[in-house]
């Protein structure tokens, strides 16, 4: 992969995203907080405004952001940060991008679950028929109260 770096801005990231040409989106940690980067064959991009690098200052700030857009994906990358570092805002980097494995894997893991559950499933059919009965019954028990 070339290390060319070129800053998007909010708009370029969006028309990538509507024509599903994001691969890989990264959420990279550094001292100041978090930024975003798309890491393609020929270079990567990272979201710029026109005062340089858009910086984040919490994980939780750039998902909600990422998930304005319609992104809902991302990497974390915490390889500029100085592990040992004793200030506080680098030790809570890298305690939001733990929380964030953690959370994906744990995630990961209930899908890979569900997926080999040998019980058979349940036609989305008869799950229906059988909540809007209970529904009607609901309704009518407090139609009587």
């Amino acid at each position: 992969m070339n290390s060319t770096v070129h800053p998007i801005n909010q708009a370029a990231l969006i028309n990538l995203s509507k024509a599903d040409k994001v691969a890989p989106i990264y959420a990279v940690g550094q001292k100041a907080g978090w930024h975003v980067m798309i890491k393609q064959e020929q270079a990567s991009l990272v979201l710029a405004h026109e005062e340089g690098l858009q910086i984040f200052s919490t994980l939780s700030a750039l998902e909600d952001y990422l998930r304005g857009l319609g992104i809902t994906s991302f990497l974390t990358d915490v390889s500029g940060l100085d592990r040992n570092a004793k200030d506080r805002k680098t030790q809570e980097r890298f305690g939001e991008a733990k929380k964030a494995e953690e959370y994906d894997r744990w995630f990961r893991q209930q899908v890979e679950e569900a997926l080999n559950d040998p019980r058979s499933s349940i036609p989305h059919s008869e799950v229906e028929e059988k909540f809007a009965a209970r529904r009607a019954a609901l309704l009518k028990k407090l139609a009587k109260a």
